[in-house]
C-alpha cells in the first residue's frame, strides 16, 4: 500500500517491478557517463536555442513566425516525453535513448539541409526531430535515480552539471561555425550530428538496472495520473517544472533576437550571453541538490522565484550587454534552483513503478507550456515590448512563488491529519 511520511510516498514492497528497482550499491560510473551524454545532447538543444530562431528569420514568412523553429523544438519535446514510457516499455531504457540519439542526429541533418536549401519548412521539421531526441535526454535525470537510488538528489544534480560542457560547447563553440560551410548556418547543425554520435557511445556504456519482482511479491496497482498529480506536492512539481521553463523562456527566447534585431549587438556576443545563461542553468546544480537535502525543496524553489524577480529589474535597468549578461546568469540561477527543487518534490508524490508515466505527463506538459510560449515571445515583445516581457516575467515569478507557498502549506495540513488518523488508529 501507498503510505506517506513527511508529504512522502514511502515505496512499499509490493510496488516493486522491472525497469524501476534500483541497485543496491550506486552506480556512479553510470552516473557520470548519463552527465556527459547529457552533455552532448544539450549541445546540440542550446545550438538550436541560441541559432536556430536567427538561421530561420530570413526564410519566416512572417514577424509572428519568427520563434516557430523554436516553438516547434519545445512542443516535439513534449511529444516526446509522452511517447518514451512506451518506447522504454517495447524497446527498455537505453535501446530508447539510443534511438533518441539517432532521432536527434537526422534532426540536425535536416536542418542543415534547410539552411541549404532555405526551406523554413525543413528547418521545423528538423527541429521537430531534434526536440523529440532532448526528451530523452532530459530524461537522464530521472534514469540517474535508478543508478543512485540511495543519493537521488546528488544524482540527478551530477547529471544535470554534465550540462556545464553542453552549455559551454554549444553557444559558446559550435555556433561560431556559422559561415564553416558555404551556406550560413549550416555548418553549426552539421556539427551537432558528431554530437549525437557521441551521446550514443556513451549511453552504450551505461548499465541500466533492470530487475524483477521479489520471490512471491505481487506488482502494486499503479494508481492513475489524476490521483498522483491531485497530491499538493506532485501538483507543486509540475507547477514548478512547468513555469521554471515557461518563465525563462519569456526572457531567453527572445533574447538573441531583441540583441541582434534592436540594439546592435552581434551574433557572437548574443552567443556569449546565451552560453554564460546556459553554463548557470547547470554548474550549480551539484550544490543546488545539498542545499535540497539541506533547507528542503520548498526553500530552494522560492530562492530561485526571486532570483527571477532581480533578473527582470536588471533587464529594465539597461540595455547595455552588461545588463544583459546578468540578467541571463540570474535567469540561468532561477532556473536551476527551481527545476532542480520541483524535481524533488515530483520524486516524493509517487512508487518507483508509478514514475515513468509521472515523469512523463510532467515533462510533456512542461514541454507543451514552453513551445506555446515560444511561439507567443516574438509577438509579444512586438506588442509589449522588451521591458513588458520583463514586466510579464516578473509577475509570472511572484505568482508562481506564491502557489508553491500554498501548495506546500495544503501539503503540511494533509501530513499532519494523516499523523493524527495514524496516532487515533494506534491508540
Amino acid at each position: 500500500m501507498v503510505g506517506a511520511t513527511n508529504g512522502e510516498v514511502v515505496p512499499s514492497v509490493a510496488g516493486v517491478c522491472a525497469d524501476v528497482l534500483a541497485p543496491t550499491v550506486n552506480d556512479w560510473r553510470g552516473v557520470a557517463l548519463l552527465a556527459l551524454a547529457w552533455g552532448a545532447t544539450l549541445t546540440t538543444f542550446s545550438c538550436c536555442i541560441a541559432a536556430i530562431a536567427v538561421a530561420a528569420k530570413p526564410m519566416s514568412p512572417s514577424t509572428a513566425t519568427d520563434t516557430l523553429p523554436l516553438a516547434c523544438l519545445f512542443f516535439a519535446v513534449g511529444i516526446g516525453n509522452v511517447l518514451l514510457p512506451f518506447k522504454i516499455k517495447r524497446l527498455d531504457r537505453k535501446k530508447a535513448y539510443l534511438v533518441g540519439c539517432l532521432t536527434g542526429a537526422s534532426g540536425c541533418a535536416v536542418i542543415t539541409a534547410g539552411c541549404v536549401l532555405e526551406s523554413f519548412a525543413l528547418i521545423c521539421i528538423g527541429a521537430c526531430l531534434q526536440g523529440m531526441s532532448a526528451a530523452d535526454g532530459q530524461n537522464y535525470r530521472f534514469a540517474s535515480s535508478l543508478l543512485a537510488p540511495s543519493a537521488k538528489e546528488v544524482a540527478t544534480g551530477s547529471v544535470l552539471f554534465g550540462g556545464v560542457f553542453g552549455a559551454i560547447l554549444g553557444p559558446g563553440v559550435i555556433v561560431r561555425a556559422k559561415h564553416f560551410l558555404t551556406y550560413d548556418f549550416a555548418g553549426i547543425f552539421l556539427l551537432c550530428i558528431g554530437m549525437h554520435a557521441v551521446a550514443f557511445v556513451l549511453i552504450s556504456c551505461v548499465q541500466f538496472p533492470v530487475a524483477k519482482p521479489p520471490q512471491g511479491g505481487v506488482l502494486a496497482k499503479s494508481r492513475s495520473l489524476s490521483v498522483i498529480f491531485a497530491q499538493p506536492l506532485a501538483a507543486a512539481g509540475m507547477l514548478g517544472t512547468s513555469m521554471a521553463y515557461v518563465i525563462m523562456m519569456l526572457i531567453m527566447a527572445p533574447t538573441p533576437l531583441v540583441m541582434t534585431g534592436e540594439f546592435g549587438f552581434s551574433l557572437n556576443e548574443a552567443g556569449i550571453v546565451m552560453m554564460v545563461h546556459m553554463v548557470l542553468m547547470f554548474a550549480p546544480s551539484i550544490f543546488t541538490a545539498k542545499m535540497i537535502v539541506r533547507f528542503g525543496p520548498m526553500v530552494v524553489a522560492i530562492h530561485g522565484c526571486c532570483l527571477c524577480i532581480i533578473c527582470g529589474f536588471v533587464n529594465l535597468a539597461g540595455i547595455e550587454l552588461a545588463n544583459f549578461m546578468i540578467a541571463l546568469a540570474l535567469l540561468g540561477l532561477f532556473w536551476n534552483n527551481l527545476f532542480l527543487a520541483s524535481t524533488a518534490l515530483l520524486q516524493k508524490s509517487f512508487e518507483p513503478h508509478e514514475g515513468p508515466k509521472a515523469q512523463a505527463l510532467n515533462d510533456g506538459v512542461a514541454s507543451t507550456l514552453t513551445g506555446t510560449c515560444t511561439l507567443m515571445t516574438a509577438s509579444l515583445v512586438d506588442t509589449i515590448g522588451w521591458n513588458g516581457e520583463n514586466i510579464t516575467a516578473i509577475a509570472a515569478a511572484v505568482a508562481t512563488g506564491l502557489a508553491l507557498v500554498v501548495l506546500w502549506l495544503l501539503a503540511d495540513r494533509r501530513r499532519k491529519q494523516k499523523l493524527q488518523q495514524d496516532a487515533k488508529s494506534q491508540s
